[in-house]
């Protein structure tokens, strides 16, 4: 683990050497540590602010005017105080000269905002608003359900959209693929405005259930690029294979890392809430500095393992790492909505 860890590229540039006994196999010390990297955050705390029970399940958001202003200036609103209401602001527009008005979307997005306040209000009381979530969920997707197009309006359940896309004629509906969607989109409206099941729990469950699959499955994806830009004639595939395998444990074993840390700190903030963002900074910044290692450590390795000139060397990371990126932001995609699909 030392070797690994903080001799970047020694352990692959031993391996194809020939210095194999020494050093746990690339496939099997990836798996070991897959295995532990997603199996072992499921037994520590969280490091996060806990919801009391009676505030998760009323699903309300509370705040004071004070912090409403906060939220209003924030949306480019800055000057403009006292202003809690639709009709406070459209008197105010009215009232201004004309250089003095707010642009017509600045001025759209502040109407708008205080609409959403405004109708999603169920309790006020000593300058206290209460947002009930469902409402507001309500007012974004309109009050009477899922709209999909003029033929596919006012959906609240499965039952509805199934009635609707079964009674409309062929050349109305919707194509096979986005009808699933759809219907997909109908089905969590109803299991959360209905049935309050914590939807957002259960997605976090699923998308972390299903990592190791994704990764595993972009593993030759990833060596596939390192074959491209190297020589064929000195470099087989396998040798980038065992570049990726022995790269792809080091950040493995980096994230178990940062998940134990955190775990760590999650113990004090269980006792002492109000440490919370005492300990969430300390974990901000050791998750941004592994970040920051684990990019010198591919480029580090990469130039220890294929010995090339040192500009060479990094033109070829930093092309790898932006390709890469670009591929896995929507590898990312296609893995979100698949798990959206599933849920």
């Amino acid at each position: 683990m030392k070797t690994l860890l903080f001799k970047p590229g020694k352990i692959v540039s031993d391996y194809l050497a020939g210095k194999r006994k020494t050093y746990v196999e690339p496939a099997k010390l990836y798996i070991f540590v897959s295995f532990v990297a997603f199996f072992l955050p499921h037994f520590l705390p969280d490091l996060e602010k806990k919801e009391k029970d009676e505030d998760r399940v009323r699903k309300t958001l509370s705040f004071d005017s004070s912090e409403v202003q906060d939220y209003l200036k924030n949306g480019n609103l800055s000057g403009l105080n006292n202003i809690t209401s639709v009709a406070q602001l459209d008197s105010l527009q009215n009232s201004l000269p004309e250089e003095q008005k707010m642009g017509k979307d600045e001025y759209q997005l502040a109407r708008k905002t205080l609409e959403i306040l405004e109708n999603s209000v169920v309790k006020k009381e000593d300058g206290i608003m209460e947002l009930d979530m469902d409402l507001l969920n309500l007012r974004i997707t309109t009050k009477d359900g899922i709209n999909f197009g003029p033929h596919y309006q006012n959906m609240k359940t499965l039952a509805q959209f199934d009635s609707i896309h079964n009674s409309l004629p062929p050349s109305n509906r919707l194509n096979w693929a986005f009808a699933k969607v759809a219907r997909k989109a109908v089905e969590l409206r109803e299991r959360d405005s209905l049935h309050h099941e914590n939807l957002m729990e259960k997605f976090r469950e699923a998308f972390a259930k299903n990592i190791p699959k994704a990764i595993f499955v972009y593993l030759p994806i990833f060596a596939f690029f390192l074959w491209l830009v190297h020589g064929k004639k000195r470099w087989l595939y396998y040798d980038h294979g065992i570049f990726t395998l022995y790269f792809f444990s080091a950040i493995l074993i980096f994230i178990t890392l940062i998940d134990v840390c955190d775990g760590i700190l999650a113990i004090p903030v269980k006792i002492f809430p109000a440490t919370y963002n005492v300990f969430s900074t300390i974990s901000f910044w050791l998750t941004g500095f592994t970040a920051l290692y684990m990019i010198f450590y591919f480029f580090r390795g990469h130039h220890r393992v294929y010995q090339e000139n040192a500009w060479i060397s990094r033109i070829k990371c930093m092309t790898l790492l932006m390709v890469n990126f670009v591929i896995l932001f929507f590898t990312l995609l296609i893995y979100t909505f698949f798990t959206f699909m599933i849920l």
